[in-house]
């Protein structure tokens, strides 16, 4: 069988960290994704080779023969590729990338994956800048990451993922007031950050009934999702910024992955110039983490 193009680094990582810990759920906890996110790997490289990696066995899932192997190369590779980093970086300065994004973004998503990035790329420091949710418009950062971006005179742009809002709570929130559907938001209070309003989800989802009362609004959404953790309402936040609350049961999604209202997350950045080097490296780091999240 011909392999028309070799599978994303990433999806071989959630493969190699599913084979060690003989489980999506702790894969995931590792590689601070989703268990859907991971499942959703598996699937496509089955697909893609035309056989089955991992079967479940009791509480386990066991990787196959063929899973086993693909899990070696990767930490073959990702040790060869470490090993190489390291000897290509010891006798050369760090480069310097500036790089802005919005505080939720940065603190909720990107923060937790830095250590990942200067694993793979130890020759390179970056300049973390962060703007208001809301900004539009290039400033003087050589990268930028938010949604509302587009390419221009010097710069470029692509989308990496699709960013959807989700109803979210505490499991105990959620029973007490026994939320299943999307018309039940309009019985509780709903709480949301202010740059994500409850009125697009509630449009887009066809609840015409005015909520009984609006809650809490914030303008930072680690503080959102923590409040919504204590049981102070109903919480809209993408699951993307909320994988530490959802990982540890803090919070559920009473009405399941059902999404409404996506939005694009938008990469854009400098061309040309003495960093189009650096910026390809950032890039393609960029496009193997969020492709997990597609």
């Amino acid at each position: 069988m011909t392999i028309k193009a070799p599978p994303p680094f990433s999806a071989l990582r959630a493969i190699e960290a599913a084979s060690r810990h003989r489980s999506y759920t702790w894969a995931a906890r590792e590689l601070e994704i989703t268990h859907s996110a991971v499942s959703q790997s598996v699937k496509r490289l089955e697909t893609q080779l035309g056989t089955k990696l991992f079967e479940r066995r009791g509480g386990a899932m066991e990787p196959s023969a063929a899973a086993l192997q693909l899990a070696q190369a990767y930490a073959d590779a990702a040790g060869a590729l470490q090993r190489s980093l390291e000897d290509v970086t010891q006798s050369a300065p760090p480069q310097r990338l500036a790089v802005s994004m919005s505080s939720n973004f940065g603190r909720l998503w990107f923060a937790p994956r830095l250590s990942h990035l200067s694993r793979l790329l130890p020759d390179l420091d970056l300049e973390i800048r962060t703007r208001p949710t809301g900004a539009t418009g290039h400033d003087d950062s050589d990268l930028q990451i938010g949604a509302r971006l587009s390419g221009g005179s010097g710069w470029a742009s692509e989308r990496l993922c699709d960013v959807a809002p989700v109803p979210l709570c505490s499991p105990a929130f959620a029973q007490r007031h026994r939320l299943s559907e999307p018309i039940d938001v309009t019985r509780v209070a709903l709480i949301s950050d202010r740059e994500m309003p409850w009125s697009a989800w509630l449009d887009a989802a066809g609840v015409v009934t005015s909520p009984r009362r609006s809650g809490h609004v914030f303008d930072d959404m680690a503080m959102l999702l923590d409040a919504a953790a204590r049981g102070d309402g109903l919480a809209l936040a993408p699951t993307m910024f909320a994988q530490r609350w959802l990982q540890s049961g803090a919070l559920i999604a009473p009405f399941g992955d059902r999404t409404v209202g996506e939005e694009p997350l938008i990469v854009a950045w400098r061309t040309g110039g003495d960093i189009s080097s650096l910026v390809d490296r950032v890039l393609d780091w960029l496009r193997g983490e969020t492709r997990l999240l597609a």
